[in-house]
């Protein structure tokens, strides 16, 4: 169909496409009082009969008036952008004039799970149904209610047209300046994003490591002391937003396939000042919450390419792989949880105090400049079973802490001993001690402080093990 059509061309014909199309639904029967309102929907019932375009809107006639009415405007220029995972696949990708929406073709069976199976619960779970617009957000209404219970990123068009499959969706940074601003005229109120296109261990995300190491550096950590009352609260917010999202897709209470393969997007702000951003899936890092904010950073959420089963054929896969496919949902709740809720453990929180841990040579941990150089001291004494890392974020922390901190010292040879571990006879197991001295800068401490201890314990595990089975 587009042989030998210039990338200009191929954009402007697929704009037109798609205005064409989202004009057709818009002056449909759905729209106008034909079948059936309300969330419970067949999904033949969210289709334009003329032209065979659907969308998730339909159950709210004048929300989806609105965003098709928007994206017809969006697409009055567009541009083809260059990808080249999607070249490789043979895809188009299609971006508006604004930037506010974005078309894609997918695999026939990718649109056959979203036209079958996932419209309607889709529009049900984002709370579509029930939307109502805010005073003074006619406009954004639309992008208001899309975010509003989700961080699905929520198709709002999609049809069939010669032998590709296309489906409109907004752009995720794009949709939620404008319902931050509630303006089409100030779409990057939060300033440009930087995005970071991730998906958990083991699955194949040439994006991961660099966003591990970005969120160490900026220091977004809403589980770090002092606590921040007002981050805890964005945090408590997204965790649970996204993790309803993930059950979702998970098909949690249902006997279906889950979805997998599917990305957290994150989009990285740095706005320099505090902003809004109630309701809009972010995060804001403790620099925001400064007397100065001008270091402000902003870090928000979506799910994007959520329309892949767990099929047989990708279950041989994941066998093969690593499992990177089984509990898929679970790994994704691990992906945004483990950088964000480490933090370095002290002998107050450590049950039984059996460890000691020093910066610069003092327990207290004063305030040090960010970035400036540290050295961390780690005692500590051999107890079954311990552990200072939950198993599923090692593999994260290994990422960051492993390029970011260097060990310089360790030895077993510990003078501060109990009583009961004293004297030359004694051979438990129990008493074996570490002592570990690791050089990294101060912005790393709360991303790495629990890393660290887990690695100078995994040291004397394997001494303790060699000295009393093997006699080494």
């Amino acid at each position: 169909m587009f042989d030998g059509a210039t990338a200009t061309e191929i954009a402007r014909h697929v704009a037109m496409l798609i205005q064409s199309m989202a004009g057709s639904l818009s002056t449909s029967e759905l729209l106008s009082g034909g079948g059936t309102r309300g969330p419970h929907r067949l999904h033949g019932e969210f289709m334009d009969a003329r032209s065979g375009a659907m969308s998730p809107f339909v159950v709210n006639p004048a929300l989806a008036k609105q965003v098709l009415a928007e994206v017809a405007r969006s697409f009055e220029s567009a541009m083809l952008r260059e990808d080249d995972d999607a070249s490789r696949s043979g895809a188009l990708f299609v971006v508006s004039g604004d930037g506010l929406f974005l078309g894609k073709t997918v695999r026939e069976s990718e649109y056959q799970e979203f036209a079958r199976h996932v419209i309607g619960p889709l529009a049900r779970h984002a709370g579509l149904p029930h939307a109502v617009c805010r005073p003074g957000s006619l406009d954004s209404c639309w992008a208001e209610a899309a975010l509003n219970r989700t961080s699905l990123n929520v198709p709002v068009l999609a049809f069939v047209h010669g032998h590709r499959h296309w489906i409109v969706m907004p752009a995720s940074a794009r949709m939620r300046g404008f319902a931050v601003s509630r303006s089409a005229q100030d779409l990057e109120p939060l300033g440009t994003a930087q995005y970071y296109d991730v998906k958990p261990i083991w699955a194949k995300s040439k994006a991961r490591q660099g966003f591990l190491r970005q969120l160490a550096v900026l220091g977004m950590n809403p589980a770090a002391a002092p606590a921040i009352a007002e981050m805890q609260a964005q945090w408590v917010e997204l965790k649970a937003t996204v993790g309803g999202d993930v059950d979702f897709l998970s098909r949690e209470g249902s006997d279906e396939r889950p979805f997998i393969d599917y990305s957290l997007l994150f989009e990285i702000y740095a706005p320099g000042r505090r902003v809004d951003v109630r309701g809009a899936h972010c995060l804001e890092a403790r620099s925001c919450f400064e007397e100065d904010p001008t270091g402000c950073r902003v870090l928000c959420v979506s799910i994007i390419d959520f329309f892949t089963r767990f099929s047989v054929y990708r279950h041989l896969e994941s066998l093969w792989k690593k499992f990177k496919f089984h509990d898929y949902g679970q790994k994704v709740k691990d992906l945004l949880g483990c950088p964000l809720r480490q933090r370095p453990l002290s002998p107050r929180w450590h049950a039984g105090a059996r460890a000691v841990l020093r910066v610069n040579g003092t327990e207290h941990f004063p305030p040090l400049p960010f970035s400036r150089a540290v050295e961390v001291e780690i005692h500590l004494q051999y107890k079954e079973k311990e552990s200072y890392l939950d198993e599923a974020c090692e593999p994260y922390l290994d990422m960051v802490c492993e390029d970011v901190v260097s060990e310089i010292n360790w030895t077993t040879d510990v003078e501060q001993v109990e009583d009961e571990c004293k004297g030359p006879y004694s051979r438990s197991i129990s008493c074996k001690q570490a002592q570990c001295v690791f050089l990294t800068e101060s912005r790393y401490l709360d991303q790495c402080g629990s890393w660290m201890q887990q690695s100078c314990h995994k040291k004397l595990l394997v001494v303790a093990v060699l000295e009393n089975v093997f006699g080494v």
